[in-house]
């Protein structure tokens, strides 16, 4: 014979909303956290493109450093992903004519797409 035993009242455990409840604010909480972490890898590989891209501005300014007259320009490939175009331009100012505009950008060509420019201005002697 098979008995079975009936709940009573003041038995306590939680109820299937309070259950349903509980899983709802874990999942908003675990949303919060994914995002938060996804956003600082997003931050993160930006911070180290960015870092990537002045190395190769500062190679490419020593490589080029030499053509100190005149105007040059040139463009090129920094491995798969980088390409950049480095000019060099005299600047006519009334005061001198020794000035001269080095201008470097570069471009990281796959995502996330970010471009920077680097200009100075140096005086000849």
């Amino acid at each position: 014979m098979t008995v079975i035993k009936s709940c009573e009242a003041n038995e306590s455990g939680f109820t299937l909303l309070e259950t349903l409840v509980a899983f709802v604010i874990l999942a908003i909480s675990l949303a919060v956290a994914v995002r938060t972490v996804s956003f600082s890898i997003h931050n993160s590989e930006r911070s180290r493109i960015q870092a990537e891209m002045r190395h190769i501005a500062r190679a490419v300014l020593l490589e080029n450093s030499s053509h100190s007259t005149g105007q040059y320009e040139q463009d090129g490939h920094w491995g798969r992903d980088y390409s950049w175009r480095f000019s060099i331009a005299p600047i006519n100012v009334k005061s001198t004519q020794n000035i001269r505009q080095t201008k470097m950008q570069i471009s990281h060509d796959v995502p996330p797409l970010i471009s920077t420019t680097y200009i100075s201005f140096v005086e000849q002697k």
